[in-house]
């Protein structure tokens, strides 16, 4: 009965530096949904990589304002998946 009522949704967390937007901590969440791995975040991997460039500038500035009072914030947005080449 509750297959109906409730669905489990796909789930992500990340850090990253507010100043560079440097992706420091992700989850193995962020790995299966989004492709990128511990060695791309260490490779210099930065939130605009993950943002599409629609998003980007509303995104950065609603989370300026939200870390003027909070330290974690969660959100819902797009994301660009990591591209492998073959």
């Amino acid at each position: 009965m509750a297959d109906n009522l409730m669905r489990k949704l796909p789930f992500t967390r990340f850090a990253m530096e507010m100043r560079s937007g440097k992706i420091i901590e992700i989850d193995e969440g962020f790995v299966k949904m989004l492709g990128y791995t511990e060695e791309d975040m260490k490779n210099g991997l930065v939130f605009k990589d993950i943002v599409p460039d629609i998003d980007y500038e509303g995104i950065i500035t609603e989370l300026r304002e939200t870390f003027i009072d909070q330290r974690y914030a969660c959100y819902e947005h797009y994301f660009r998946l990591r591209q492998v080449r073959r």
